[in-house]
């Protein structure tokens, strides 16, 4: 094997290195979890813009966060009766709300 043959496979080794370590990384972070109060928009919002420029549709399964990007798959889980569903965040929430996430109904 010559030269130029090992670097390449040794570039290789440790890209495969480094797309392990980062995906991860990013498995870890998307395991964190949030703790609040969730709150919905009343149907006077039924199709007006959201933030990320989507209608908003009350029966959707969709909801605003402080921080996550738009397209964020968030599952939400009752702590009551152990109940959850997964919703897609699609608008913004002010950060002075104490509410952790708002969803729709």
């Amino acid at each position: 094997m010559d030269a130029s043959m090992r670097e390449q496979r040794v570039g290789i080794v440790i890209s495969v290195v480094m797309l392990v370590v980062v995906g991860t990384a990013v498995m870890a972070a998307a395991q964190s979890a949030e703790e609040g109060v969730a709150s919905f928009y009343s149907d006077n919002f039924q199709g007006k813009k959201t933030a990320s420029g989507e209608a908003y549709d009350k029966n959707g399964l969709t909801a605003a966060h402080k921080k996550l990007a738009y397209g964020t798959k968030v599952k939400v889980t009752n702590v009551s009766n152990g109940k959850s569903v997964v919703v897609t965040v699609n608008d913004r929430m002010a950060a002075s709300n104490s509410a952790a996430k708002s969803r729709s109904e």
